[in-house]
């Protein structure tokens, strides 16, 4: 089946977007199961998922779905998602040449003030947002082997596009506390922000993320759920027993991480957000205990900025001012992580309950 049929090279933004939207509707009509809508609450908006049929939603929603909700007349946003093999509907063909790929995929000329647009190749996936209609479109080749890490932080570009517009910030980094407050782990991968988290499942604390996370700075920091996905390293599993058998992806590749989708299996263990008191920078040392130490603003952002930085696409200035503002905002700690888990939990809400975080 060809994937794609003809479109000038000359059309601009927001008549490509029209274009693929108008592609959407037609693959709905053609496909048996027609329009499936989904609602969910997110960082304190509402988010419509228009699927074309069922193919993608076991790939889209799972890690979405602490958020569902009933449905809304007037959601705060709306993405549309397609594939074409499973609705046998042709791709408009991308009006643009690869040299003209930028960051991650960003298509220079087809992102203006209006339109996001942003294809990876690799993945086989093009995300597009409307800023003005507040209506993104997702669409994959198709919905067969798609990767984990895709449905443990699905439509990862389109939420930020559209969350940094409206107060927002999307953070590479964990978050685990309580109703009363928590705390932000941050660092490049391999850092052990996941880890930190996961451990964070057999205490009284309550978990919010351990990859990607929601921020805003309006009155005080805070963090919210963003995905309720947990992944790790299949090596890393044995330290988790518990969560071996709530495996999504059964038979994964060698490069696969483990992906657990809380929201099925330990939903009591999840919480849409808490202002946030400290920034922890993990740190794997072999030690057998764990510990938590001060450390400085420019050490937390030094931590927090490149990967977070790296992983966004627009607004990479204002994300870098609101990550500035965050690490000036709330005192910051290192987590020394030992290897008796349990031990990880238990420094964290000693911190939560001391002195340390009001002076």
């Amino acid at each position: 089946m060809t994937l794609y049929t003809s479109f000038s090279a000359h059309k601009e933004a927001e008549t490509f977007f029209d274009a693929v939207h108008g592609r959407f509707e037609d693959a709905c009509e053609k496909t048996a199961e027609g329009l499936i809508e989904q609602y969910f609450t997110i960082g304190g908006y509402t988010l419509c998922l228009k699927y074309c049929g069922s193919a993608l939603i076991d790939h889209v929603s799972p890690s979405l779905e602490h958020g569902r909700r009933s449905v809304c007349d007037n959601p705060d946003l709306t993405i549309c998602l397609w594939d074409s093999a499973s609705s046998n509907t042709e791709m408009v063909a991308p009006p643009w040449a690869t040299k003209e790929f930028e960051h991650q995929g960003e298509i220079k000329e087809f992102n203006n003030d209006r339109i996001a647009t942003l294809f990876q190749p690799g993945e086989d996936t093009l995300n597009l947002l409307d800023f003005s209609r507040n209506l993104g479109v997702f669409w994959r080749r198709d919905a067969i082997n798609v990767p984990y890490y895709l449905t443990g932080a699905p439509l990862r570009s389109i939420l930020h596009w559209w969350m940094s517009n409206n107060g927002r910030q999307f953070i590479h980094g964990a978050a685990v506390g309580k109703d009363s407050g928590g705390v932000l782990l941050i660092g490049k991968g391999g850092s052990g922000k996941s880890t930190a988290a996961i451990s964070c499942l057999n205490s009284d604390l309550s978990y919010v993320g351990d990859d990607y996370c929601l921020m805003s700075l309006d009155p005080d920091p805070h963090a919210y759920c963003l995905y309720n996905s947990a992944k790790l390293n299949f090596d890393h599993f044995r330290r988790f027993p518990h969560l071996t058998p709530y495996l999504h992806n059964k038979h994964p590749s060698e490069e696969d991480k483990g992906l657990v989708v809380l929201q099925r299996h330990m939903p009591e263990k999840l919480i849409s957000g808490f202002k946030i008191k400290a920034v922890l920078l993990p740190q794997v040392l072999g030690n057998t205990q764990s510990r938590i130490y001060k450390t400085s603003a420019a050490s937390a952002l030094a931590a927090l900025a490149p990967s977070t930085m790296f992983q966004l696409t627009r607004n990479r200035e204002l994300s870098f001012r609101r990550i500035t503002q965050l690490v000036k905002s709330v005192p910051a700690f290192v987590l020394e992580s030992g290897t008796d888990i349990e031990s990880i939990p238990r420094e964290i809400e000693s911190l939560l309950e001391s002195d340390l975080l009001d002076s």
